[in-house]
């Protein structure tokens, strides 16, 4: 059972009740993400600035919790500061006493003032309701996850439990597999230097400067923002590939791998190519799988939208949308309008949304 608690604005010192609290609310799921390293990364080093948290107090304890994250986003081609909403928790004895409710619209009157224009959400199903009807959220789609075996049998194998079945399954799968990749050649054009990227520099930003008028609506993937996400995360490891052609680069993947759902996943973290250049993000994909396949992968995955051109490509290369019934983790996306400088009938059209896995903080 609960008790009094008040709702309250984040304290430098609060750090240790948050976190004992997101331990007992997630338990071991994003382990990394529970120490003060990590944190602090995430909450206060975040290079748009600090992020806008609200607490709830029961003695001295900290039983709930609500994030906004800053974001430098890009809206119709003008830089604006949007935000995520992320890390909303609620000690389980707490759960039916409006914490949820009542972090949320501090934060989001805090926002009202001088805050971020709008603000977007990976919501789970079970707020997803909750977050529309409370804080005016729009729920806009689910996205899709493409999905590619790397390694058959290991995949067959999570979801079929009779042996008798298990043989017949992997030849009829790894036929399919290789009916799917049977295609792609590089050809002379997609021809370019691959190399991997410790640091993201002034040629990221020319890439991204090139990119982003595609883009009515996504987070600024300038190089403080790529070295920020990739290169600086305390608890997580990304590579990243870029293909460069007369001197520059022309495409980029970001890759991690992790264990998820019984699996090891290939994640497509992020991706990116100029216009007449995805030959060469071919080219990174072949790479990546052979990177994938060296590090013992199950299955590569890929969130993207926003741009057709990645999704037509993706689907040469072999990745298929991961069908809900498989019962992996589905993904919703929604946004918030806190002020009217932002057009509502942009953000209403999904296809102007550039969103990626690195969009997340689960990935």
């Amino acid at each position: 059972m609960g008790g009094t608690w008040i709702a309250r604005r984040y304290q430098p010192g609060d750090e240790d009740q948050i976190l004992h609290l997101r331990r007992h609310v997630f338990g071991a799921v994003d382990q990394q993400r529970n120490t003060q390293e990590y944190w602090r990364w995430e909450f206060r080093d975040c290079p748009a600035g600090e992020a806008t948290i609200w607490v709830a107090v029961a003695g001295e304890s900290i039983v709930g919790h609500y994030a906004i994250r800053p974001a430098m986003m890009q809206h119709c081609g003008e830089p604006v500061l949007g935000s995520t909403s992320i890390d909303a928790m609620t000690h389980p004895d707490y759960r039916r006493e409006s914490v949820f409710a009542t972090l949320g619209k501090r934060a989001y009157a805090d926002l009202a003032q001088d805050g971020p224009a709008l603000t977007y959400i990976f919501p789970r199903k079970i707020s997803m309701k909750g977050s529309i009807a409370k804080f005016d959220w729009k729920y806009l789609c689910a996205l899709p996850v493409f999905v590619k075996p790397i390694d058959v049998a290991a995949v067959v194998e999570r979801f079929i439990s009779s042996r008798a079945a298990l043989a017949p399954v992997r030849a009829v799968s790894r036929l399919l597999l290789d009916l799917s990749c049977r295609g792609h050649r590089t050809r002379p054009e997609e021809r370019c230097e691959v190399r991997w990227l410790k640091r993201f520099d002034q040629s990221n930003d020319d890439l991204w400067r090139q990119l982003s008028p595609r883009y009515p609506l996504a987070v600024v993937r300038d190089s403080t923002y790529m070295n920020w996400r990739y290169c600086d995360n305390p608890g997580r490891q990304y590579r990243t590939m870029v293909a460069e052609q007369a001197g520059g680069i022309v495409s980029y993947v970001t890759l991690r791998c992790m264990e998820q759902f019984g699996l090891r996943g290939g994640m497509i973290v992020d991706l990116g190519a100029l216009q007449g250049c995805e030959g060469a993000l071919a080219v990174l994909l072949d790479e990546a799988e052979g990177f994938f396949r060296g590090e013992r992968v199950d299955v590569a995955a890929c969130l993207v939208s926003g741009d057709e051109r990645y999704v037509q490509l993706l689907r040469r290369q072999g990745f298929r949308p991961l069908p809900a019934q498989v019962g992996f983790k589905q993904w919703y996306f929604g946004y918030r309008l806190n002020n009217p400088a932002i057009d509502g009938e942009v953000c209403v059209d999904r296809s102007n949304w550039f969103l990626t896995f690195g969009d997340t903080d689960v990935v």
